[in-house]
């Protein structure tokens, strides 16, 4: 069992990823590596598109710098110009890499982002900041399996609060990394709610194979809940922060093309 990742490295310029590894980069949005006409100038047409539709200056700007660091990072990986990156979108619209090895998955809330990165193993990433405003337990009961709800109740005042937070982050992991998005069932399944260890404990439709399901609790910063998960074994798991070195270094390029 790898234990929940808390330690956040310096990020490699042009990092290398082995199967059966997760990378997961560390992004703040509120002391950005990127200025925001730089981050602005590295989306595509649609990205800056959706970015105009916020209404609200602060959304906005969040967007922006999450999806000019998820392009700067990637391009690491790729060795291709951020720019240059081609994404596609899956039946529920689960976004992906055109033509390549390397899977991932970008969360944000408030002022920190963080993305997730494989190969070859389809992963979702969560990250909640926490507002007990938003443990409610009506809440709960509608979002929740009656398996969580009965885990949640062993929980009282603050530490009721994290453990729905934990509970949330992790059901959103899942459910990304399936890539269903609102078909799947919330109560299809029970994650635990523990604040050591991480698990998928029942998956409930047919051919579920639990035994091939890393969940992974991340501590990503004081007043947040996070989590990641794949489907498929993970050996080892690095935690990075996109700092401004990373974002000033151009990718060095790939002698083949999805090396």
């Amino acid at each position: 069992m790898i234990p929940p990742l808390a330690i956040w490295q310096p990020g490699p310029a042009n990092p290398s990823l082995p199967t059966r590894e997760l990378h997961v980069w560390r992004i703040p949005l509120d002391a950005p590596a990127l200025t925001l006409d730089t981050a602005r100038a590295l989306l595509a047409p649609d990205e800056g598109a959706r970015a105009d539709r916020f209404t609200v200056d602060a959304p906005r700007r969040r967007f922006t710098l999450a999806r000019a660091a998820l392009r700067t990072v990637l391009a690491r990986y790729t060795g291709r110009p951020p720019h240059d990156l081609a994404f596609t979108t899956g039946p529920h619209g689960k976004p992906a890499l055109a033509d390549s090895p390397f899977r991932f998955n970008l969360s944000h809330s408030e002022d920190l982002a963080l993305l997730a990165i494989t190969r070859r193993t389809e992963v979702g990433i969560d990250i909640e900041h926490i507002d007990p405003r938003r443990a409610a337990d009506d809440i709960a009961a509608r979002f929740f399996s009656p398996a969580e709800q009965h885990q949640l109740a062993h929980y009282t005042g603050h530490e009721r609060t994290a453990a729905f937070f934990r509970a949330w982050s992790r059901k959103e992991a899942v459910i990304k990394a399936l890539g269903e998005g609102l078909a799947c069932p919330l109560a299809s399944f029970d994650v635990s709610l523990d604040e050591h260890h991480a698990a998928l404990l029942a998956l409930r439709r047919d051919h579920a194979d639990l035994a091939a399901w890393t969940l992974l609790a991340l501590d990503a910063a004081p007043g947040y809940a996070a989590a990641v998960a794949l489907i498929g074994p993970c050996d080892h798991a690095a935690g990075y922060t996109f700092d401004a070195a990373v974002a000033a270094t151009p990718p060095q390029m790939k002698a083949s093309r999805w090396s």
